[in-house]
This record gives C-alpha cells, structure tokens and sequence, in this order.
C-alpha cells in the first residue's frame, strides 16, 4: 500500500513539474508575440491588448490559454472594417459623394 501511495506522489508531483514547465513555456512564446506588429497580431485573430492581458495573468496560470479564450470570443464578433494604416489612407482615390454628379471637363474649365 506503501508503494501504490508513493507512485501516485510521484506521478503528481511530475505532473505539476510538467504544468510549471508548460505553463513557463507559453508565458515565454507569448512575450514573444509581444514584439509583432499591430498587423501581424490582427492576421493571428489578437490584439496587443490581448497579448498584454495575458502576460497580466497570474504566473500559475497558462497565457497561451487567456490568449485562446481571446481569440475565440473575437472570431464570435461580427466583421467589421479592419482600420486602414494612414500611409494607405494618404494615397488613397478620392470617393465619390452618392447622388453628386461626376465631374466633367467643363466644371474644371471653370
């Protein structure tokens, strides 16, 4: 009974060994998507806030699973626009108004 005793001490202190390790494991890849860019996060369905929330967390608890839950609930949101980088909104063509009239050679004569 002895021994029935020790091995399960042993296969759970194993266990927490290999939970701190994973645990220790994520929390270093997710300090590494700290560097992304904005762009590069929004490709993999996160924010920065995210990322940072993350590594928030408590240090007993896994960030690459608060980071999960994050992009789970953000795939569950409707699309909206994604925002423009301002280099791109620069040298963008002018829209035009709904109902104006297009321009024509005489108004520019004018």
């Amino acid at each position: 009974m002895t021994s029935t005793t020790t091995n399960s001490q042993t296969a759970t202190f194993w266990a927490k060994v290999a939970r701190v390790w994973t645990v220790l494991k994520n929390r270093r890849q997710v300090n590494r998507l700290s560097h992304l860019t904005d762009e590069q996060l929004l490709d993999i369905g996160l924010t920065r806030s995210d990322v940072r929330c993350a590594l928030r967390a408590p240090l007993s608890s896994d960030p690459a699973v608060v980071l999960t839950k994050a992009a789970e609930s953000a795939r569950q949101m409707p699309l909206v626009a994604r925002p423009q980088s301002a280099v791109l909104l620069a040298y963008e063509a002018p829209r035009s108004v709904p109902g104006a009239r297009p321009a024509t050679e005489d108004h520019l004569a004018a």
